[in-house]
Parts: C-alpha cells; sequence; structure tokens
C-alpha cells in the first residue's frame, strides 16, 4: 500500500532545493505533503498490524492504497511545478528534474507495494470509558444549554481524571488510551471544555501544580513549569482528534442523508457520483483518525512535536475536503 515511496525522492529533492527560500507557498506545500505521507505511512502500520494478526483489513488496504495513488501522483507534480520555474527564481535541485520521469513512470505502474510495520489495540477497560462517555455526552446533549449540573454529571464520571495517575484519583490513561475519548467528543460536539480540562489536569500534574476542580482551559500565559510551546502541541493534538470524530459524524449523518433523500425517483445512495463523494469523505475521515492515534501513541514516547505538526494539519486538509 505504500507506492507512494516510489515518487518520495522528488519531495525530498524538492525540499533541500527550497532550503533557504522565502517563498511561503512553497513551504506550505512541502509541509502538507509531508503530513500526508507520514499519515499514510502510519495508516499503511496499521493495515500490516491487522494482517500480522490474523485479520482482514480490506477496506483499510483499500483505502490506504487509494490515498496513497492519489499522493504518488500529487507529489512529483508539485515538484514539476516549482522545478519549471524559470532560472534564478528559486534555489530548486536539478536532481527533482531528473527523478521526475521515473516517478511518472512508476505511478502508473500498481505493481510496486511496500509493506511494514505494528501497531496497537484499545483495551477493553477503555472501550468501557468510552461506551460510558458516549451514553453521558447523549444525555448532555439533550439537556438545555449550559445547565448548570452539565458539569457535575462530568465531574462524578471521571472523565476529566482520565489522564491523571491513580495515585492521584484518575485512571492511569496514557495519552494513546485516552484519544478515542477525545475523537468522541468532537463526534457530540458538547459545548463543554471537558477535553481542555482531561489534557490540563495532565498538565498540572506533571510540573507538580495543584489540580483544581471544576473546567480549567489551555492558555499560552506563560508558566515557569509549563512551557507555552507545550500547550500549544497538546492543544492541536486534541483539536486534531475533535475535527476526526465531528468528520466522523458528519460522514455517518451524510449517509444516512442518502438513504432516506430521493431524487429523480431514485435515493441518493444509488447515484454513482454520490457513492464517490461519500467514498472520498470516508477515506479523509480514516486519515484523520490514523493521523491522531499516532500523534497519540508519540506523545507516549516523547513530546510528539512532529507527530502532532503532521497530524493537525492532515486533520485541516481533511476539514477543509469534508466542507
Amino acid at each position: 500500500p505504500e507506492r507512494y515511496l516510489s515518487s518520495y525522492r522528488a519531495l525530498e529533492e524538492l525540499a533541500a532545493g527550497a532550503r533557504g527560500d522565502e517563498d511561503e507557498i512553497l513551504a506550505v506545500k512541502i509541509g502538507e505533503m509531508t503530513a500526508r505521507m507520514w499519515t499514510l505511512r502510519q495508516m499503511s502500520l496499521a493495515v500490516a498490524d491487522g494482517v500480522a494478526l490474523g485479520t482482514n483489513p480490506v477496506v483499510e488496504a483499500a483505502i490506504v492504497k487509494d490515498l496513497g495513488a492519489t499522493l504518488e501522483q500529487d507529489m512529483p507534480m508539485l515538484a514539476q511545478i516549482y522545478a519549471n520555474e524559470p532560472p534564478g527564481d528559486r534555489s530548486t535541485s536539478a536532481a527533482v528534474t531528473d527523478y521526475l520521469f521515473a516517478a511518472r513512470r512508476h505511478a502508473g505502474n500498481p505493481a510496486r507495494d511496500h509493506r511494514a510495520g505494528n501497531g496497537a489495540k484499545m483495551n477493553e477497560q477503555m472501550t468501557m470509558i468510552v461506551d460510558s462517555l458516549d451514553r453521558l455526552l447523549t444525555d448532555l446533549a439533550a439537556m438545555a444549554p449550559e445547565a448548570p449540573e452539565q458539569w457535575q454529571m462530568v465531574e462524578e464520571m471521571g472523565v476529566c481524571d482520565l489522564l491523571l495517575d491513580e495515585e492521584q484519583g484518575g485512571m492511569g490513561a496514557g495519552w494513546a488510551e485516552a484519544e478515542p475519548a477525545l475523537r468522541l467528543l468532537g463526534a457530540r460536539a458538547i459545548g463543554l471544555p471537558i477535553g481542555e480540562t482531561m489534557i490540563a489536569r495532565r498538565l498540572l500534574s506533571q510540573a507538580a501544580l495543584p489540580v483544581p476542580q471544576g473546567p480549567v482551559a489551555l492558555a499560552t500565559v506563560r508558566h515557569p513549569e509549563i512551557a507555552p510551546e507545550r500547550m500549544i502541541a497538546v492543544g492541536a493534538w486534541l483539536r486534531t482528534a475533535q475535527i476526526g470524530g465531528a468528520l466522523a459524524a458528519a460522514l455517518d449523518l451524510t449517509i444516512d442523508y442518502a438513504k432516506v433523500r430521493s431524487q429523480f425517483g431514485r435515493e441518493l445512495r444509488k447515484f454513482q457520483a454520490i457513492q464517490q463523494q461519500i467514498a472520498l469523505l470516508a477515506e479523509e475521515v480514516a486519515a484523520t483518525a490514523s493521523a491522531s492515534a499516532s500523534a497519540a501513541a508519540a506523545l507516549d514516547r516523547g513530546p510528539g512535536d512532529f507527530a502532532i505538526a503532521c497530524a493537525k494539519l492532515r486533520a485541516n486538509q481533511a476539514a477543509g475536503a469534508g466542507a
């Protein structure tokens, strides 16, 4: 499923040639391609893990294959655009142009694939917690907005202490274990800072600072114990997870609508053009979910700044496509 690696050299040479270039548009495009490639790599590893575990991830593999084929074509196309600029306009490496022909030929050959990887599964306890949170969010959605008892219900469930150590009364979950809960918050779109409070309490605890009760916001104000860059990073990951959940909810609504809405005497879901658009949205949902989960795993291993940046950028692209 990693055909896009065949044209990776085009992106690599373009990035090397762009060092020192002040073209912000080029930098953004390279960043977008990097985020897409990183996300595809994580999705490919997940598919390989499924195969190793004896499952049959046919749909997942098809999504990775389609996204990879698109990226494989987009990377040399971007390189060609900048390689064709008049001499002296930018410092793009000449190796880009030399490599484009091979990359284009390879992009048309579906026989070349690369596979590798491993993955992880959410444990049974976290599945129960997410199910309980789903029921809570359903109850909150049925209540009047900003009802005073809403936050009390959240505190009673203890979801805001999910990331705290058990010695502090929390559940001792890691970032990757908590990611599905944060994605669910995006899907349900409840107007309470549950995710922000969950992360803020984790950061305060790690800095050996008092952990207050009640809702807590994330801010970039300077604090001697918590770097603002850290808050920006985990805040960006939170939004990535929430975007993934919101897109998944939008996909569900779209599918339901296509089942009940008819046009020209046929259900919308039976039109090939509608099916194609739904499939494209499903790919964006899968890509965002994979990016969010992979960034969470990177947070468990260390700062995870690069993974978070890639995941957030990929989520932004998916949100634009989904809109």
